[in-house]
């Protein structure tokens, strides 16, 4: 049934976010996590709340529940090596971000990339579904680039590129 459900959730277009969290170390000093993430969801507009979804046993949960807070960079069509690259492992991720043009959201501390959007928030709720944990964040500051940049998509397994002309028409 795995395999079903991944079959046709592949013929669904979704964006493609990295999503950031910091916690502080013992010493005082803020680590940064970041990953690929396409399970992005509008749940309510008043409140502004967003869900993300992470396997119960992601290190990046862990860090985000222990902050309660997180930001969400909506990626644009030219960042498909980022998103790659932040769906990896752990280290590479860390190596990555290190060196990654980001700065710091004014309200979480949460690193946000450059894209189609961004969007700080600040833990809400959270709720164990299957394998996953579906956590709710309060968006406590929000951007949009505007129609200057065309989201990443994901489907069928791979990256893709919106064509906006043809889409307009």
């Amino acid at each position: 049934m795995t395999d079903d459900l991944r079959s046709v959730m592949r013929q669904f277009a979704t964006g493609v976010c990295i999503a950031t969290t910091c916690r502080y170390t013992r010493a005082g000093a803020r680590r940064h996590n970041a990953i690929t993430v396409n399970s992005l969801a509008s749940l309510s507009l008043t409140p502004p709340l967003v869900s993300l979804s992470f396997r119960a046993d992601s290190e990046f949960l862990a860090d985000a529940l222990a902050s309660r807070v997180f930001a969400v960079s909506i990626l644009g069509a030219d960042a498909e090596e980022t998103a790659r690259t932040f769906a990896g492992r752990r280290p590479e991720r860390d190596r990555a971000l290190r060196a990654a043009a980001t700065r710091p959201g004014e309200h979480t501390g949460a690193l946000l990339f450059a894209g189609a959007g961004w969007m700080e928030c600040r833990y809400y709720d959270r709720y164990a579904v299957g394998d996953h944990v579906q956590v709710i964040g309060e968006a406590v500051a929000l951007g949009a680039a505007g129609s200057e940049h065309t989201p990443l998509i994901f489907l069928g397994g791979g990256f893709h590129r919106l064509d906006t002309e043809s889409a307009a028409s």
